[in-house]
């Protein structure tokens, strides 16, 4: 499902290259989870945002479906990324304008053929799975840093990805979420 094959990725910092990933190769198919640990600064969040397709690396290759990522544009990776992948981000990327219910609906408004009703529906429902209904109508300013991440986790499933990144996905939540 996911090859990753050879990727490297260096930033310049102060003058001086940093690689942050170095002929990375592995393999996920479907049914897998794997965590991907290790140290702040140790290169977890751009492996995964490469992975994803969000960023480039400096060499290497992505297949999803065997369908390489590296030689899709950025509207082709938008459209891939809408249709099969699904992003937990690290620090949430909710739109601050949009409340609950509209950021999680986002990803179906962009990207499906559902009506209206029905992803309000679809949202609604997702929202109740993270026991945030009774909030769809708050916006990100008015919750609390584990409530976003909630709102975030909704987003990333509502429409059902093939394949879901998740950076450091329980960083915000209490226990008791944490196990739902």
């Amino acid at each position: 499902m996911l090859q990753v094959k050879n990727l490297n990725k260096s930033y310049l910092v102060s003058g001086k290259k940093l690689e942050v990933l170095k002929d990375v190769s592995f393999q996920i198919e479907e049914g897998e989870f794997i965590a991907i640990i290790g140290p702040s600064g140790s290169g977890k969040s751009t492996l995964l945002a490469i992975s994803a397709g969000l960023d480039r690396p400096d060499n290497g290759e992505i297949m999803l479906d065997g369908v390489p990522l590296l030689q899709k544009d950025e509207d082709e990776l938008a459209k891939l990324r809408g249709e099969k992948i699904g992003f937990i981000f690290q620090n949430f990327q909710l739109i601050k304008s949009l409340n609950a219910l509209e950021n999680v609906s986002l990803p179906l408004v962009l990207n499906s053929k559902l009506s209206s009703t029905e992803i309000k529906d679809k949202a609604l429902t997702w929202l109740e799975k993270v026991s945030m209904k009774e909030r769809a109508s708050n916006f990100p300013g008015q919750l609390s840093g584990g409530e976003e991440q909630r709102i975030a986790i909704a987003r990333s499933f509502i429409h059902n990805p093939k394949i879901l990144f998740a950076d450091e996905p329980t960083a915000n939540l209490d226990k008791k979420m944490v196990k739902r």
